[in-house]
């Protein structure tokens, strides 16, 4: 089991000190007291698990992160995993809570005092994350999850960043307002309850006193509004001139044209309102960001309005935000579920609106970049527009994301992580391919090593200037590893080749804890050629990989390793070996028997160079428990015989009279393409020879 800890730093003392020195910690509002050992720690882990019972907050790196040696793991989404936490790490954190939440909020970069200790070192925490490109919001999440603040003290850190407009590094804020709103119906305190109302209704200014708490709702300093066809564009006039209020008007209308010749529903209207509500904020601290503020939310749809914050003028990045909140008000006439596949598909939507989306390279480039192994778990939803990306791709178009959404529309919008698959999985199965959320997720698995060569159909790919995920790279000093996976996460190993050996000569075997463990293969051949095969997984956890899976003439051989559980995670051992089977049978003169077992997969087939010293008849004949076929080449490559179910249990047998000292080549495969299974080779000279 995992487990952080928040250990004091103490030197060396005489005892009595020592005692004293603890003594005054627990007093104190310091984080770094240790977890195993203070009262404090105590009950700082009993606050984190309260708070996540209470709240039904979902922590999706607490397996990772060592948390869930306190606490359930629950099945909500967080808007945020940016700030990774390393297995076994240790942390020690020497800043008080108090330094924490005011370094958080302030204006200035985020800086901590202590380290990080993990399989790869001892760090300075502030040299370990690049905070600086990380947003406030996130370094909030991050500390709550190390134990660092409550997730109260998260909760209102959020509504002062949201109040203050403190939003450098954010680009949209509909996740962050859903998390305090659900947060803020378990709320009796009156005057936090105010605050977290104001934050989450972007048109409210907070004012707070400490014996007076009041929440004035208050509108735009010198408000007037624009209508077109359907859309009424709130404007203050005293920042923004009237023709920008019509560009903008327009430019949703457009949008608004463009998803509904998709497929796609109608945003819902705010009662007693006939045009869908826009606001444009005026203060100019920073990038355009927008939220999609949800009204009347009941049932499994909700009605809304878009909040454009720090609006300057319609450039390329306002325009992109744009067509994503507007998407965010569709979603939410199917169902007004948040988290990561929201955030993904509100991105998607905006790169098959908008021609415009630097910003979606960006995530989706630093996410590769970024990754030692991909997993679902871990991503904060822009990143994730690969995933709808990928089912667009391959399982029908943008009517495949219609569909899930059609899909999503039967559910309720608190639907966990298991029913979400079902979703993606029927959505998908209704457009009529057949494959599941597990099989989408391996391919944008895949993909992912080279997006360029497998999403240009949907995305200009152009501007993905060759990132691949981090691989471990196996060699024949490194040819047997251990590793785990969490759910729905993979991870790549890329097979360095020895000098003259070639892929045909590879053998991968992998053995998972589960079925749900899968393995892939993807090769670029010496033509540029890039193929990914999905080899299938034993009911027992085993996957074998051999020549015939993989090609011989190619320069890359990776392999991706996945784990499709819902809920665990999962352990593998891979191995690699060079030469594994026998792809070249010499029969000599005195040979009287020659035997060769081989694995078969989807389609797959196994090929040997045969030569025999003697001429005459010679008997090849096949043994599986399926239905198999073999067949008989020249050297060239002329088929010479071939055969299907003609031997011993329906197997493939051939009878041929050979050359002497002539080379021929024997394939054997399953007869149907979905055979999966071993089969073994006899040659025998025939009878009488």
């Amino acid at each position: 089991m995992k487990r952080i800890k928040v250990r004091s730093f103490a030197v060396t003392l005489m005892m009595a000190l020592l005692i004293m020195f603890f003594t005054l910690m627990l007093f104190t509002n310091y984080g770094f007291v240790s977890i195993a050992e203070s009262e404090t720690s105590v009950k700082q882990s009993d606050e984190l698990r309260e708070d996540i019972n209470k709240n039904n907050l979902r922590v999706d790196n607490a397996v990772e992160s060592g948390i869930q040696d306190f606490i359930d793991v629950d099945d909500i989404e967080s808007p945020f995993e940016n700030l990774t936490i390393p297995s076994n790490c240790v942390i020690n954190v020497y800043s008080s809570t108090q330094t924490i939440l005011d370094s958080i909020l302030s204006e200035a970069e985020f800086t901590i005092e202590g380290t990080i200790s993990s399989n790869a070192g001892t760090f300075n925490i502030n040299d370990y994350y690049d905070f600086a490109d990380s947003n406030k919001f996130q370094i909030a999440e991050w500390a709550h999850k190390v134990g660092l603040i409550s997730y109260e003290e998260k909760t209102e850190i959020y509504c002062d960043l949201l109040l203050e407009k403190k939003f450098n590094n954010v680009i949209c804020l509909e996740s962050i307002i859903d998390e305090i709103r659900v947060y803020s119906d378990t709320v009796d305190d009156i005057p936090f309850q105010d605050k977290l109302n104001a934050a989450v209704d972007p048109r409210s200014v907070f004012f707070y006193d400490e014996s007076i708490a009041s929440v004035d709702i208050v509108a735009l300093s010198n408000e007037l509004n624009y209508s077109s066809a359907n859309f009424k564009i709130y404007y203050d006039a005293s920042s923004i001139i009237l023709a920008d209020a019509i560009r903008v008007a327009n430019f949703f209308e457009s949008i608004r044209i463009k998803y509904y010749n998709m497929g796609f529903n109608y945003p819902k209207l705010e009662p007693s309102q006939s045009l869908y509500r826009v606001y444009l904020d005026p203060n100019s601290n920073g990038n355009t960001l927008g939220t999609t503020t949800k009204v009347n939310v009941s049932g499994n749809t909700c009605a809304s309005y878009i909040y454009l914050y720090n609006f300057h003028s319609l450039n390329d990045q306002v325009r992109a935000t744009i067509a994503h909140e507007y998407f965010h008000a569709i979603q939410n006439s199917y169902n007004h579920q948040s988290g990561w596949f929201k955030e993904a598909c509100a991105s998607w939507g905006a790169i098959n609106t908008c021609d415009v989306y630097t910003n979606t390279l960006g995530w989706i480039m630093d996410f590769i970049a970024n990754s030692t192994s991909i997993s679902m778990h871990s991503l904060s939803g822009y990143d994730a527009v690969v995933f709808p990306l990928t089912i667009q791709r391959n399982y029908g178009g943008t009517d495949a994301i219609l569909s899930i959404y059609k899909e999503y529309n039967k559910y309720s919008a608190d639907i966990v992580f298991s029913s979400l698959t079902m979703v993606v999985s029927d959505g998908i199965l209704h457009n009529g391919y057949s494959c599941n959320f597990s099989d989408a997720y391996k391919s944008m698995s895949a993909f992912l090593i080279n997006p360029r060569v497998w999403l240009n159909s949907v995305i200009d790919t152009t501007k993905l200037f060759g990132v691949t995920p981090v691989k471990r790279r196996l060699t024949i000093a490194t040819q047997s590893l251990n590793g785990s996976l969490d759910s729905f996460a993979s991870t790549y190993l890329e097979i360095e080749l020895p000098s003259g050996v070639s892929a045909g000569n590879v053998k991968m075997d992998v053995t998972f804890s589960s079925a749900n463990g899968s393995i892939q293969t993807y090769t670029v051949d010496k033509n540029g050629e890039h193929q990914i095969l999905y080899p299938k997984t034993s009911a027992t956890g085993i996957c074998n990989i051999e020549r015939t899976d993989i090609g011989n003439e190619i320069n890359t051989l990776i392999f991706v390793l996945s784990n499709t559980d819902f809920n665990s995670s999962i352990t593998y051992t891979a191995n690699i070996s060079y030469s594994a089977c026998n792809d070249v049978i010499s029969f000599e003169s005195n040979t009287r028997y020659v035997e060769e077992m081989c694995y078969i997969s989807d389609g797959s087939y196994k090929e040997y160079s045969v030569n025999f010293a003697t001429s005459g008849y010679k008997t090849m004949q096949l043994f599986s428990p399926f239905y198999t076929r073999i067949r008989l080449y020249s050297a060239s490559g002329s088929l010479l015989a071939s055969d299907s179910m003609s031997g011993y249990m329906t197997a493939g047998f051939i009878c041929y009279k050979v050359d002497a000292n002539t080379n021929y080549k024997i394939r054997v495969s399953g007869y149907e393409t979905t055979i999966n299974g071993y089969l073994k080779l006899s040659i025998i000279p025939a009878h009488g020879e």
